[in-house]
Formats: structure tokens, sequence, C-alpha cells
């Protein structure tokens, strides 16, 4: 496996001539919205270099053959498709591949011809394509791993396996020339100052992300806000129905938080309002309990928006960033964030120095997503060759 946890050496991180026209479709497992993820970054970011993107979102349950939006702005062209038949898992592989293959013809019919790169973020669409008519270059690019042998069969397809995290590379021995490790990104965006919300005094706490997460340890959460009541919690985030997937909160849940004064749900924000909001707050958390929901990955998306803002985060363990514990408080293994709060609250000024803020703000811009495409180009370059 070839790391490039580090980055790129090219600090301009752009690589233009290598994307410029390419017809790239990106598969998502989360719709194309207000609210911005990975697969969302590098789309735009593609879309800067002058690739041409179809962004297919999922499924979409009332459709009615393969629908097209034409992009506009920063957006892509959007690409909808109805369900395929029931139970094509059981299908023996040459019929899926079939069946795949067909799909696949439908979709690049529809967006005027066949398609350079798949760029698939779904390990469970198109797993068993085998054609290359209609997508010459195949990535499979892993964000989430709930269990890691659901990765072997895609893997054996792609031309290139990118992961997030080392451990999600453990099933794929035979696969290890092909697969490159690319931490997440961040993505500069336009500054929107008329946004900066108008909060109440005191000190204010921040959660960003789909508060619809089973992964989340709300008890945490909860236990900060009523034995510290003079802190205020800002939730920020969709409680329901994010990205398409239709994963509710709890309503018991729903109902403590709300019951709580000095916790404030602010709903999904507009993704050009992010900045202002984290940057609003007095420290940032970050509460999972990963071994609960099964997840192995512990590479967090939210953590660069986090020190792009340049404020103390208070987190969970997460394996993959322990070489960020100079700039952040990171728990130890199998330990939630409540015993290190009072710390947190006693020396709030000393870990928002300007020198901590400055080298978080540094951190962010060193993983800018134009840097991992340069890394990504280097790897399809010689396939792209062939």
């Amino acid at each position: 496996m070839t790391d490039n946890s580090q980055g790129p050496t090219d600090p301009t991180g752009s690589s233009p001539d290598f994307w410029k026209g390419k017809r790239i479709l990106i598969v998502s497992p989360e719709a194309w919205g207000p609210v911005r993820l990975s697969k969302h970054h590098y789309a735009s970011t593609l879309m800067e270099q002058g690739a041409q993107i179809f962004f297919l979102g999922p499924d979409t349950p009332n459709g009615n053959g393969i629908r097209i939006i034409a992009g506009e702005g920063d957006q892509p062209t959007l690409l909808f498709r109805p369900p395929p038949i029931r139970g094509i898992r059981f299908l023996p592989r040459t019929v899926r591949a079939w069946l795949e293959a067909f799909q696949m013809r439908q979709l690049a019919n529809t967006a005027g011809g066949a398609f350079d790169i798949l760029w698939n973020f779904d390990l469970y669409r198109f797993r068993s394509l085998t054609s290359r008519q209609d997508a010459k270059l195949r990535i499979v690019h892993v964000m989430d791993l709930r269990h890691q042998a659901h990765l072997s069969e895609p893997a054996k397809l792609a031309d290139l396996i990118i992961v997030v995290s080392p451990s999600m590379a453990n099933v794929l021995d035979q696969n290890r020339d092909r697969v490159l490790r690319v931490p997440h990104g961040w993505l500069p965006r336009k500054r929107n100052d008329e946004k900066v919300p108008e909060l109440p005094p005191g000190i204010k706490m921040g959660y960003l992300g789909n508060l619809a997460m089973r992964a989340i340890h709300w008890e945490s959460l909860i236990e900060i806000a009523t034995r510290w009541p003079e802190v205020q919690l800002f939730l920020m985030g969709p409680l329901h129905g994010a990205f398409g997937d239709h994963r509710h909160m709890e309503t018991a849940l729903e109902r403590t938080l709300r019951s709580i004064p000095n916790i404030h749900l602010t709903g999904p924000l507009p993704y050009d309002d992010v900045p202002a909001w984290l940057e609003s707050m007095d420290a940032l958390l970050i509460s999972y309990d990963l071994e609960r929901e099964g997840l192995k990955s512990t590479s967090s998306h939210k953590l660069l928006e986090y020190l792009a803002s340049g404020k103390v985060v208070l987190s969970s363990y997460l394996e993959d960033h322990t070489d960020l514990n100079e700039l952040m408080i990171m728990a130890k293994p199998n330990e939630h964030i409540v015993p290190y709060f009072e710390d947190l609250v006693r020396n709030l000024d000393a870990y928002n120095s300007p020198d901590l803020q400055a080298r978080r703000k540094a951190k962010a811009e060193e993983n800018s997503y134009a840097g991992k495409l340069l890394i990504i180009m280097r790897a399809l370059r010689p396939m792209a060759r062939r």
C-alpha cells in the first residue's frame, strides 16, 4: 500500500492538465445537497480543475428511468436512477455483471457518452461490473467501512483502491500494489462574514455533523450540558434524513436534547456559513463510540473543518489522528470526553493561544483537496496511458 498521509510535495497542489476535459462519474451514497462531505468536495475540486463531473447519488425509489439535471454554478450534472431489481445480489456474478453493464450504458447514454473514470464511493453499487465500454478507469474510494469483507469484491475490479485509514486495507493483501492511502481533505471556501451568528454570551461549544449518526456518544454530550449549565452547546447539523438516506434521530433522544436549556439545535447549516459558525465557538467537540457501532475506521472528516477554525478540539480517541495530539485534546482509548472537559474549560485561553490557532489552520491548509487530487493523479496517470 502506498501511504500519502503527509500530502503532496508540490506546494501548488495542482494537476489541471490531467483532469481537464475528463468525464467522471462519481457514485456516492450521499446525495448532493446543502451539506457537503468528501465526495462532494472531490467533485467541486475536480470541476475547478476542468473535469466534467456527473454525480450519481442514492437510488431514488420513486424514479421512472434515468433522470439528469444539468449542473449550474458549483453544482455538477446530477444523475438519478431507480433502484435495480430486488435480489440482484443473489444472482450469479456473470448475471450481475451484465445487469450493471446495462445500467452503466443507460447512465452513459443519458449523460451524452462514455465516462473516462468511474469514481465509486459506494461499495454496494457496480461491485460486479467488468465491462470497460462505458467507464474506462475504475476507482473504489472508501470513506467508511463497517464490514471489511465488503471491500474485497469491489477491490478486485478496481484499477485504484483509495482508503482514508490504513486498517481499511487489511483484507486486501492480494491488491496491495493498487491501494493508496489518502486521508481526508479540507476545502477552502468563500467567507460569508455577514452570516456570523448572534450567539448568547458565555462559553460556547460546538458539534458539527449528521446528528442522526449512530456512532455519536450522546451520553457524553448530554452529561456535559447538564453538569456545566454555564456552557452553551450548539449541535450543528440535520436531525433527520441527511444526504437522502432517511435515517432519523430517535424520538426520545430528540425530546431529551430539546428539554435541556443550554443545548441549541441549529439544524443543517448552509455550506458557506459553516466556517463562521465554527469560528464563533470557544471549542469544538467530537464524541463517538465507534466500538459500539462496530466501526473500525477512526478517520474523521470534520476534524479538518474544526482545525481550519483555529479553535481547540476535544475528541474521543481517533487512532488515525494521534499525530495531532499537540493541536487538540484527545481522550485515551476506551475513554469518553467528559473527564477531560473540566481542564478544557479552565484552560481555554491557553488552548486557544494565537500560536496554536495558527498551527491548526496551517494543518488544515496542508490537506487541501487540490493536493489530494495531485496524489491520486500520480497513481492514475500510468493507468490512463494504457
